[in-house]
């Protein structure tokens, strides 16, 4: 056997999955009860509240509705596959690989393009701050992350303490209001909300 049944009642084929299986209410579920950093912080922060958090971050650097978006929905696919530290998968491979095959699910269910290389360091920079300031809040390690060297926090920006049921609902509630910023007023919304993917 190799899927999972969803919260939503979907099913997961993780040998041969189905874009048409993923949705918001799956993820924002799924992600409100994922911890971050493998449980080894101080308290529970789930990755709902990190993407809660990149989509601040995002907002206060003054990036696009479309950007915020895409930085919202940066980690959506860990919904399917959990959240695995960054070391570990330096020694799994294989598991990068399905990694991409959900980002890639993502955006085939939200006819969302590619992302440019731009748009991905985009991400990552606010991803990397987040981490910062999630590192120094929560963990107890003090050392300096290599990755982290030239990043600064946000000073009037504190980390989020959410219950996993708020997390859920301000999750699904921001993913709606950022896409309706980003394509409400294009054409490309009707086509989105003809197909049933528009929220």
């Amino acid at each position: 056997m190799a899927w999972i049944h969803t919260y939503s009642g979907k099913y997961i084929d993780y040998k041969n999955p189905d874009f048409n299986e993923i949705n918001i209410t799956d993820i924002a579920h799924h992600l409100s009860l994922e911890n971050r950093f493998m449980g080894q912080a101080s308290e529970a922060y789930s990755v709902a509240s990190h993407s809660l958090f990149c989509a601040e971050i995002a907002q206060y650097l003054d990036y696009s509705p479309y950007m915020q978006l895409r930085v919202l929905m940066h980690d959506f696919h860990e919904a399917y596959v959990k959240d695995i530290p960054t070391p570990l998968k330096k020694v799994c491979p294989d598991f990068c690989a399905l990694e991409a095959k959900f980002e890639k699910l993502v955006e085939l269910r939200y006819m969302l393009p590619a992302l440019t290389e731009q748009e991905i360091q985009q991400i990552k920079y606010v991803d990397l701050i987040a981490l910062l300031m999630e590192k120094n809040a929560l963990l107890s390690d003090k050392s300096t992350w290599p990755q982290l060297k030239n990043i600064e926090p946000i000073e009037c920006l504190k980390v989020p303490q959410f219950s996993p049921k708020t997390a859920e609902e301000l999750l699904k509630i921001k993913f709606g209001e950022l896409w309706d910023k980003a394509f409400k007023a294009q054409p490309l919304h009707n086509i989105l909300l003809f197909v049933g993917v528009s929220q």
